[in-house]
């Protein structure tokens, strides 16, 4: 999770982050309380969720089947966007049509169907180690945090609560996503659409922080000097030190762009200068091996399973916006 963003709020994509892990999922084989909603709770025996509040007030939105008072509008917003701090990056206007359809209309639909089974154990945990990664992370201090939480009107009982809410939508999305199946024939075009994600490189290298002492080492280089030498010698890589500029079987795509792509295209044995944000790096590619296809077949799986399900999880949020028919009952600015 984001050091800076425990609630991901907003859009479908931001939303497959927060729910896709439910899609290979895990459960309890404990026994526990619940007080949420229609399911059965499982967790530790002295774990509950805590009652659902009742919102009243002025309506700031309608949608199929309900509305949302401005109560409760400020008690969520303030609990999934302001308290990690958020507020800047996350409008109103956008977390209202994002809350609705996760926390209302799709919520409600998983509520109806009873098949999940809520960890109030695991809720409740999830609620504390959020609580300590904000006092570390966002906030100086646990005091800090719990006098902002006083100030938005959030407890941890409503973060228990939303986690519960979590594990009712991580099970509606795990039953839309349980038939996604990926073939062979998807998994081999996909590898031979992108090969160079299946290659590896040993390379040697020396990062200077000028063109002119990059030129004057790769002349070096040319002369007959050794890599080893001169990286120890003069690269500002801290690395050098160890691996005297010494890549081996090394994955491209984790270098910086300008690197990887040179690593990737530059003939082999050739000495060469590349720019990037950290300076000029004198290279040589020594080799490139292309990884089998039935040794990446499973993170070749794995890759388009995530991408099928992300796919699914944006078409069911956009459906459930459209059938929730959310409608604003006062200004954007009121909100």
């Amino acid at each position: 999770m984001p050091s800076k963003s425990w609630a991901k709020t907003l859009t479908g994509a931001a939303v497959i982050i927060a729910l896709t892990g439910a899609v290979t999922g895990c459960s309890s084989k404990t026994s526990g309380n619940n007080t949420t909603g229609n399911a059965t709770a499982t967790g530790n025996a002295t774990a509950t969720i805590p009652p659902a509040p009742k919102y009243s007030g002025k309506v700031v939105a309608t949608y199929t089947g309900g509305k949302l008072t401005k109560q409760e509008l400020d008690k969520q917003y303030n609990l999934q966007v302001a308290l990690a701090g958020q507020s800047s990056k996350e409008p109103k206007s956008k977390f209202v049509n994002y809350y609705i359809t996760w926390y209302k209309y799709l919520y409600a639909k998983s509520v109806k169907k009873g098949d999940t089974k809520v960890n109030a154990q695991l809720a409740n945990s999830q609620a504390s180690q959020v609580l300590t990664q904000l006092a570390s992370q966002v906030y100086k201090s646990k005091s800090q945090l719990q006098a902002k939480m006083k100030s938005l009107g959030v407890t941890k009982a409503d973060l228990v609560r939303y986690f519960a809410k979590q594990q009712y939508l991580q099970q509606y999305v795990k039953d839309e996503t349980k038939n996604i199946k990926v073939t062979t024939k998807q998994e081999q075009t996909y590898y031979n659409q992108n090969k160079k994600q299946f290659m590896t490189v040993t390379v040697d290298q020396i990062l200077l922080s000028t063109k002119a002492k990059a030129q004057a080492v790769q002349k070096q280089l040319q002369n007959g000097a050794k890599f080893a030498t001169l990286a120890v010698k003069d690269s500002k890589d801290p690395s050098a030190k160890t691996n005297k500029g010494h890549f081996a079987n090394a994955d491209p795509t984790q270098f910086v762009p300008p690197f990887a792509n040179a690593c990737e295209t530059q003939p082999l044995k050739k000495i060469t200068i590349v720019k990037s944000q950290y300076g000029y790096h004198v290279l040589r590619v020594d080799s490139r091996t292309q990884k089998k296809f039935s040794a990446v077949q499973s993170q070749i799986k794995q890759t388009l399973t995530s991408n099928a399900q992300q796919k699914k999880i944006t078409q069911v949020y956009n459906n459930a916006m459209k059938a929730a028919n959310i409608k604003l009952q006062v200004k954007q600015s009121d909100l």
